[in-house]
C-alpha cells in the first residue's frame, strides 16, 4: 500500500462518496498525502463545462479553496447570498463553508486548488481575499496544469513543497493581479508551442492562433514579433518549410505528398514558399541533397 494515493478521474468516471458533485469534467487530480508539512496542496483541478446546469456542491470541509474563472459565468454562494462571477475572477471559500457553485453560461471553464496544513488557514487570511469575487485578469491556467502535475507524479515531500510554492505564486497572482511582462512571455511561449504541435494542420493561420489563445490578433502578432524577430505567421511558414526540407532529405515522398504532410494548402504555394526560402525548388533541393 503506498503512503500517498493519487487519483486521477476523467468525465467518464464516478467521483469519490461524499467528496463532490459535477458533471462533464474534464479532469481531478485528488492528492490524498498525510499532513507532513505545514502547507500542502490537497487537490487542484480542471472543469470544463458545455452546459448551464452544472453544479459543484459539496458539504463543508476543513479545508481552504481558491477558484478562478478562465470562461464563463458562474454564481457562488455564501451564507444565503449569490455572487455572479464573470470570466477572471476569483472566489474563495474557507475552511467548513459548503461550497454550491452553479453555472450560468452555456460554457463554463475554471480552475481551483485546494490547500491544507497548519500555516494554511493563516496564509489564506493574510491573503485577505473578500467575501465576494475578486477581478483579477486572465486565469494562469498554465500554472494551474503545472500544479495539477506535480501533485500528480511527485507526492514525496520535496515535490509537495514544490507544489505549495506553484499554490503560493498562484494566491499571489490572484491578489495582486498578473504582471503583463509575465503574460506576454508566456502568451508567446503558448503560441510557439501551439504552432510547432499543429503547423501541419493547413487550417491553421494567425486568425485560428489568435482565437485559441484568447487574444487579439494585432496584439499577437505585435508581441510575438518583438520577442521572436518575426511574425507569427511567418514562423509557422519557416516551421513547415523546415519539416519539409527534412522529409525531402531523408524519404522518396513525392512533393505533392510532401507538401500535404507539412501542412501547405496546395503544391503550388508550398513550391513558391520552398523556392522564396532555400532559392531554388524542392526537386532542386532533393536532387542537391542526394549528391553530398
Amino acid at each position: 500500500m503506498p503512503r500517498y494515493l493519487l487519483c486521477h478521474y476523467r468525465k467518464d468516471s464516478l467521483p469519490p462518496p461524499d467528496s463532490f458533485y459535477m458533471i462533464d469534467s474534464d479532469s481531478k487530480f485528488w492528492n490524498r498525502a498525510p499532513e507532513i508539512l505545514p502547507l500542502t496542496v490537497r487537490a487542484a483541478g480542471h472543469y470544463r463545462m458545455h452546459r448551464n446546469d452544472w453544479q459543484y456542491k459539496v458539504r463543508s470541509r476543513p479545508i481552504n479553496q481558491l477558484f478562478w474563472i478562465a470562461d464563463g459565468k458562474l454564481s457562488f454562494e455564501r451564507n444565503g447570498r449569490k455572487y455572479l462571477c464573470n470570466e477572471g475572477a476569483v472566489f474563495v471559500y474557507y475552511p467548513n463553508e459548503p461550497h454550491i457553485i452553479n453555472a450560468v453560461s452555456e460554457v463554463v471553464e475554471l480552475y481551483w486548488l485546494t490547500l491544507h496544513g497548519t500555516l494554511a488557514d493563516e496564509l489564506f487570511r493574510k491573503f485577505e481575499f473578500p467575501d465576494t469575487s475578486t477581478r483579477c485578469g486572465k486565469c494562469p491556467a498554465h500554472l494551474f496544469e503545472t500544479l495539477m502535475d506535480q501533485i500528480y507524479h511527485d507526492a514525496s515531500p520535496c515535490g509537495l513543497a514544490t507544489a505549495a510554492s506553484t499554490a503560493m505564486m498562484i494566491m499571489n497572482f490572484a491578489k495582486t493581479g498578473i504582471p503583463d511582462e509575465y503574460l506576454q512571455d508566456h502568451l508567446i511561449q503558448q503560441a510557439v508551442i501551439f504552432i510547432e504541435n499543429n503547423f501541419t494542420d493547413p487550417q491553421l493561420n494567425i486568425n485560428l492562433l489568435a482565437e485559441t489563445l484568447k487574444i487579439n490578433r494585432s496584439v499577437l502578432s505585435r508581441n510575438f514579433s518583438r520577442q521572436m524577430n518575426m511574425s507569427p505567421l511567418a514562423y509557422l511558414m519557416l516551421t513547415r518549410i523546415h519539416y519539409a526540407s527534412e522529409l525531402l532529405r531523408t524519404t522518396t515522398l513525392p512533393v505533392s505528398v510532401i507538401s500535404k504532410r507539412a501542412g501547405f494548402a496546395n503544391q503550388i504555394s508550398f513550391i513558391r514558399a520552398f523556392k522564396q526560402h532555400f532559392g531554388q525548388t524542392p526537386g532542386g533541393f532533393r536532387t542537391g541533397e542526394s549528391r553530398r
